[in-house]
């Protein structure tokens, strides 16, 4: 007896059979690689941005220790936990004609952070060489080489004479540090009495979680007697310690629902394919074919198509992330991630053909020789009508609904494609972009004045300094309000503190609130009471934002006791004691109402009664921040008052003035980005469904042929088959509107008041008319044209073609 080759045997079927049903295998891999490559191009981009990230922090500090003495810095250098370390100082900054100078000093030694790229010389060794922008000399009218001379004069009058050791590159700007020497920083006069900080990187810090990181410096500090308000972590990388398990958990579930959707494509596909195919595998049957072997089979041909599809798609996502974010590729990331899509793809796709494989396997010899692959075995029903009327339009409808199963597999696919393009669509449609940009001052006003930032940095008091003879002064106020189209001024007050609580000491503003206000605050009050009279004579605090002052510090402020404030009186510096004497609730719940937004979103930690501060205060003193303005007929004059506002603004270095259209210009290319992410999936998912629509009407005219050349026989013409045919796909099209319409239109709305619970406040939930109307018309279109053209086919063969082949 000879002896079959088992293994070789069923690897020549499934070669024979993926490339005799071609349609089956270019719609699974079409399917394939549309979801993989989705799936890698989301992976590949997060991997790309997350390598960059690590790049560019690889070379920043992961905290600096600040205000360190010299004992402290010896054992921070020697600690074990921290792989490198750097010294640094930072000198008060000052305005020399139209440009900032900041006296620095920067320890140089192989740590990687706060590296300096030197065009030319060297850094600076002796206490009067300086390193400079070359940008800075231009500014001064000086040659910018490396051994030029020259004179700075700093804020208490100090003249001193510098040689140039050497040239840094600067881009456009007119802030300029002045790097000394180790020796300046000791003992020159701009350095010596300002103490040392202490950059760090901690061993193994990315690999941590962001409180483990956290816990590691604050220790570290402790140890070495360093106080925990001098410890100032780098926000940027404990973002990133954070937003690796979000991040991961979005691409886990974006995944999982295109997986999702690519198992029920799949599937139908499949499906259809052994149901096509009942007689050859009755006839392997027939030969001795095992039924283990018919699964072996069937799941072959899906692994092959899965590593093909996976192949392509892994290399067109890997393509469009790296392309976009080319320094983000890593060999290790690259690796580890194709792995994951692949067996992620490879277990999904024997999912979807499980059942296939299963059903493939029931299929006796006798059973397979009396089925041609379209009939299904369906319960007889009693039904009272006694005869049907006949046509073209009602035999499709008999013929769509003849195969339950595979015709409710298209339908589901169909409808999800529906669902998901209706919350992509509800969603958009729900985005007010100018509520967006509103979101803060612009919630009060078009127009923004305020006071410089970099004024403030070069103010020996900083901006109570620059605030001494305020540029936002009532004469500014009523010039702004006489142009015409000016709705209101609303003039917004703070005052610059720096409070000590316990052993804690920061900087921090403080926002007054009148006494009309006490009923306001007494409606969102935590803890505590409202009493302006008594707040005024006992010096009385309300604590604002108490949840992120616990979420930041650690800690938070309690009712009845005192914290130390001292500040800038416009004369000299004072200090007092105050007492908690309220406490508001969370930020979230005074952001709902407008008049209270008003008054917290203005405060730092601290509002105290108007009277209270202004007796702390010299007489007259004004303590305007800001300026928000608001135009009576918004948009259509905004253009006029918007030149003479900048008219008023221009030439003062003090103010800076932001607009809500250059604001509502700056985030369009945010909404962009997310129309385009939305749109994109929602088209993903509905590619997956007009692959399965094909590949149903395609299967379903094949299987038909006998039941078509038997009508053509009876006297049908080519146009009413033709009709048969589009009424079977305007079945499905039409079920697929009205999922669209229901279902769709409900799971929009959830989806936005979902973000709206959530508080996402800019949408506005608006029924998608132009979405909905748009994806109606693809549908019909795309089923019109894939039915005409499967009928056009048919019709290009004779009758008696028809017949032979049926037979």
């Amino acid at each position: 007896m000879l002896k079959v080759n088992n293994k070789k045997t069923i690897n020549n079927l499934v070669k024979s059979s993926l490339k005799t049903y071609k349609m089956r295998s270019v719609f699974t891999l079409i399917t394939i690689v549309l979801s993989v490559s989705l799936i890698a191009g989301l992976t590949f981009m997060s991997s790309a941005i997350q390598q960059s990230k690590l790049k560019e922090l690889a070379i920043r500090q992961h905290v600096i220790y600040h205000e360190v003495n010299q004992e402290q810095m010896m054992n921070l250098e020697h600690e074990p936990q921290i792989a490198y370390s750097k010294v640094i100082k930072k000198g008060q900054s000052f305005e020399k004609d139209d440009y900032i100078l900041i006296p620095s000093y920067i320890e140089q030694n192989n740590a990687p952070m706060i590296a300096l790229d030197i065009l030319e010389g060297y850094y600076p060794q002796q206490a009067n060489e300086v390193l400079v922008y070359d940008q800075m000399l231009i500014k001064m009218g000086l040659e910018p080489r490396a051994g030029e001379s020259l004179s700075i004069t700093y804020l208490d009058g100090t003249v001193e004479e510098y040689v140039v050791s050497g040239l840094l590159e600067a881009e456009a700007t007119n802030v300029f540090s002045l790097y000394f020497s180790k020796e300046y920083a000791m003992n020159g006069s701009q350095l010596k009495h300002i103490p040392f900080d202490l950059t760090a990187q901690i061993v193994d810090a990315q690999n941590m979680e962001k409180e483990a990181f956290l816990s590691v410096i604050r220790n570290i500090g402790a140890e070495y007697g360093i106080e925990r308000k001098n410890i100032n972590e780098n926000d940027a990388f404990v973002r990133m310690l954070a937003y690796s398990f979000t991040e991961g958990a979005s691409i886990v579930l974006a995944t999982v629902v295109i997986l999702m959707v690519s198992v029920l494509v799949i599937y139908s596909i499949f499906y259809i394919s052994i149901s096509e195919r009942t007689r050859q595998i009755g006839q392997l049957r027939t030969i001795g074919m095992t039924k283990k072997q018919i699964k072996k089979m069937v799941r072959k041909e899906g692994s092959i198509l899965s590593l093909i599809g996976s192949t392509i798609g892994i290399a067109i996502g890997a393509l469009f992330a790296f392309s976009i974010k080319p320094e983000g590729f890593a060999w290790s990331n690259f690796i580890s991630y194709t792995l994951f899509i692949l067996i992620a793809n490879y277990i999904t796709v024997q999912i979807s053909i499980a059942k296939s494989a299963k059903l493939a396997a029931s299929i006796s010899p006798i059973e397979a020789t009396r089925i041609s692959g379209y009939e299904v075995q369906v319960e007889a029903k009693k039904t009272k009508c006694i005869q049907r009327k006949l046509s073209p339009l009602s035999l499709s409808m008999i013929a769509a609904r003849g195969n339950r199963k595979k015709s409710m597999m298209t339908m589901i696919s169909l409808g999800l494609a529906g669902i998901v393009f209706m919350c992509a669509g509800s969603f958009i449609s729900a985005i007010d972009e100018e509520k967006f940009s509103r979101q803060g001052w612009f919630g009060l006003g078009e127009y923004i004045i305020q006071i410089a930032s970099n004024a403030a940095k070069v103010n020996t008091h900083g901006e109570m300094g620059v605030k001494v003879n305020n540029p936002l002064n009532n004469s500014l106020v009523s010039t702004i309000q006489a142009i015409e189209g000016v709705e209101e001024v609303i003039e917004m007050q703070t005052l610059s503190v720096s409070y000590s609580y316990g052993e804690y000491m920061e900087k921090d503003v403080v926002a007054p609130f009148s006494e009309s206000d006490v009923p306001l605050l007494s409606a969102y009050l935590q803890t505590g009471s409202v009493d302006y009279e008594r707040m005024v004579q006992n010096k009385e605090l309300i604590i604002v934002h108490n949840e992120m002052v616990k979420e930041i510090f650690g800690w938070e402020f309690k009712l009845g006791d005192t914290v130390t404030l001292q500040w800038f009186d416009g004369e000299k510096e004072r200090a007092d004691t105050f007492t908690i004497g309220a406490i508001l609730e969370p930020t979230n719940k005074l952001y709902h109402n407008p008049e209270m937004f008003k008054l917290a979103y203005n405060a730092g930690w601290f509002m105290i009664p108007q009277d209270l501060l202004q007796q702390m205060m010299m007489p007259e003193f004004n303590l305007n921040t800001r300026m928000i303005i608001s135009c009576e007929d918004g948009w259509d004059v905004e253009d006029s008052i918007e030149l003479k506002i900048v008219e008023l603004t221009k030439d003062n270095p003090l103010l800076t003035l932001s607009t809500l259209k250059n604001t509502m210009e700056h985030h369009k290319q945010q909404f962009n980005m997310t129309y385009t992410t939305f749109m994109g999936a929602a088209l993903f998912v509905i590619a997956f469904s007009i692959i399965n629509l094909l590949n149903t009407l395609i299967s379903n005219t094949m299987a038909r042929k006998r039941e078509f050349a038997c009508i053509g026989a009876l006297g049908a013409t080519n146009k009413q088959i033709k009709t048969m045919i589009w009424g079977e796909a305007l079945y499905f099209a039409l079920i697929n509107i009205g999922v669209t319409l229901t279902l769709g239109t409900m799971s929009g709305y959830g989806v936005v008041k979902f973000a709206n619970w959530n508080g996402i406040t800019y949408l506005d939930y608006q029924f998608p008319w132009h979405y909905l109307i748009g994806y109606s018309l693809f549908v019909l279109v795309v089923t019109i044209v894939l039915s005409s053209s499967i009928a056009k086919i048919m019709g290009k063969k004779s009758l008696v073609e028809r017949l032979r082949e049926a037979d």
